[in-house]
């Protein structure tokens, strides 16, 4: 049983697609809500953790009951906490909700006094109770790190601690098409091209 030339285009062009869509990771990236700093959920951070005291009734998807609270609770205190933060002035410290309130002429005091220091005491703190902590503005802990730094940098940028504009920095370059996509659609148009 002979195939005509077509069929083996076709044939050929099934397989490319075949191999390109199963090679790709399509679905595998999942995307948790902003739901701010009230929406913590529980197993998204210490699905095992323990609270003395409340109970020892364990759920596989959702950790012990009464862990979210204590956990939130402790991230902050991070914020009132007098051994971080205690010499940098309350009108630039960071906020519960997650701004940074440094005036461009106050940028050479804040990056090199105590508060840069403090600030990034009170980062890792936060980041020790939540990895995945998110402030009432959207921010995560890393659109305040990116903050600080292009604030305190040497470019353009410095004295600008605006955290809202790494936000959407960051909210841009996710809707951006993967390369790999790119890559598969520039190999099928190249080996369309070729087969007719």
């Amino acid at each position: 049983m002979a195939l005509s030339a077509t069929a083996y285009r076709w044939l050929l062009v099934s397989v490319l697609i075949c191999i390109l869509v199963s090679s790709s990771k399509f679905g595998l990236a999942f995307e948790y809500p902003h739901l701010g700093a009230a929406g913590v959920v529980a197993n998204e951070y210490l699905p095992r953790a323990e609270v003395e005291g409340e109970t020892d009734q364990y759920f596989p998807q959702a950790g012990i009951i009464g862990t979210t609270p204590l956990i939130f609770s402790k991230a902050l205190e991070c914020f009132s906490d007098k051994y971080i933060y205690s010499s940098c002035d309350e009108a630039h410290r960071l906020t519960q909700s997650g701004e940074l309130n440094v005036p461009p002429e106050y940028t050479d005091q804040y990056c090199n006094g105590p508060c840069l220091t403090e600030t990034t005491h009170v980062l890792d703190c936060i980041n020790g109770m939540l990895k995945q902590f998110v402030f009432f503005n959207r921010a995560t802990l890393n659109d305040i790190r990116e903050a600080i730094k292009g604030g305190c940098g040497y470019g353009p940028k410095r004295g600008n601690f605006n955290v809202i504009e790494h936000i959407q920095a960051d909210d841009a370059t996710k809707k951006t098409v993967s390369k790999p996509v790119i890559y598969a659609l520039v190999l099928m148009i190249v080996g369309w091209r070729m087969l007719f």
